[in-house]
């Protein structure tokens, strides 16, 4: 059975796309969807990474070990889009943040004009019954990316 994917974004001033990614192949194809959108709507998008701090015993200095993290996260971010945005004239920005998946998500979406937040259906699961909290008091559309599915499905 074809049937095609329609997504409807409201379009106000300064509004833009929110898509969270961990550096998954199933991120990655969410990108691609958020990315597609942005274009689309001529929105600015943000990726947001959320990861956790847990500080080795052996790290004395926690704010040098956050921006090792913080490095690494940018270069695998510039490995995981040399492709997809080679051609795109968007505007975006790369947001590595400390936290949980579904605090990072609802605080930003607070905070900023969000019309739409992306995100792979793997990312989903992983945050087992905190996504269902969050999907309580998130007020912006969620699209749900599943796994299986590439930037040209």
């Amino acid at each position: 059975m074809d049937r095609e994917n329609n997504v409807t974004v409201m379009n106000t001033a300064g509004s833009s796309i929110l898509c969270v990614i961990d550096f998954t192949e199933a991120s990655k194809n969410a990108l691609g969807k958020a990315l597609n959108i942005a274009e689309s709507f001529k929105l600015k998008l943000t990726v947001l990474y959320p990861y956790r701090l847990n500080q080795p015993l052996n790290i004395p200095d926690v704010a040098q070990w956050k921006g090792s993290i913080e490095r690494d996260a940018s270069e695998n971010f510039k490995r995981m889009t040399t492709t997809l945005f080679k051609e795109s004239h968007m505007s975006w920005e790369f947001k590595p943040e400390v936290g949980f998946l579904d605090d990072r998500i609802q605080i930003f979406t607070e905070k900023h004009n969000v019309t739409l937040v992306v995100m792979s259906s793997d990312l989903a699961y992983k945050s087992d019954g905190a996504f269902v909290d969050m999907l309580a008091k998130l007020k912006t559309p969620l699209l749900i990316v599943p796994a299986g599915q590439t930037t040209e499905s």
